[in-house]
């Protein structure tokens, strides 16, 4: 490569992070609560904590439905994109019909030890999301690893509440879960990528109450 078509490509570089650099000092970005405190891997006191009280109807937010709403039409779009499981489609014809004043009866629960019929554990769920006829598991992976049979033990559990059903596998990048972690072997049974389903939307929800909030990034 040309010292001339180097400093080219620096030039663009300089530009695009003085327009990132102005960005940030207008909307405040940078500003990290977690980073502040130090936690910006902690799964279960900060990451779940929070996405589990922003899902949940009658969280502290004052905001009803308005993020569970949010939440599960971006799921909607996600399963209507993929080839999936017929149980999962049929948890898909499931969230086409509810309707939002059902909403309010969901429930959400965060870090919540399950047993199966038989009273065996089968550990610990992140993100809990159930209606008396919609079971949504949340796994929320930061930096843990995957732990044997573990989206198959909970989903063991999904199966044992005879809801339309499904779990969400939430990373930083959009991994898959790896074999080992999974119920029998049989991925399908599974729909990963949680990064998009689980996505911030670009343009803030417009909120009931509260005044406004920071632009998401």
């Amino acid at each position: 490569m040309s010292e001339a078509r180097l400093e080219n490509i620096l030039d663009q570089v300089r530009v695009l992070k003085a327009k990132y650099d102005e960005r940030a000092e207008v909307t405040g970005e940078n500003f990290n609560v977690f980073s502040i405190l130090d936690r910006e891997s902690d799964e279960v006191k900060t990451h779940s904590a929070i996405v589990a009280e922003l899902l949940n109807p009658h969280g502290s937010h004052s905001q009803g439905t308005l993020f569970l709403k949010l939440f599960l039409e971006k799921l909607l779009k996600k399963l209507e994109q993929e080839q999936t499981a017929q149980e999962v489609k049929q948890l898909q014809e499931k969230l086409e019909q509810i309707q939002e004043a059902e909403l309010d009866k969901f429930r959400v629960e965060v870090e919540t030890s399950k047993k199966n019929r038989k009273g065996e554990a089968l550990g610990r769920i992140d993100i809990l999301i159930e209606s008396d006829d919609v079971c949504i598991v949340i796994e929320n992976k930061i930096y843990a690893e995957d732990q044997p049979r573990q989206l198959g033990r909970y989903y063991e559990y999904a199966l044992d509440t005879r809801k339309k059903r499904g779990i969400v596998y939430l990373t930083l990048l959009g991994d898959e879960p790896r074999e080992f972690t999974l119920y029998g072997g049989e991925p399908s049974k599974f729909y990963g990528e949680g990064k998009i389903p689980c996505s911030i939307p670009e343009t803030p929800p417009k909120t009931t109450k509260s005044p406004r909030f920071l632009p998401a990034q």
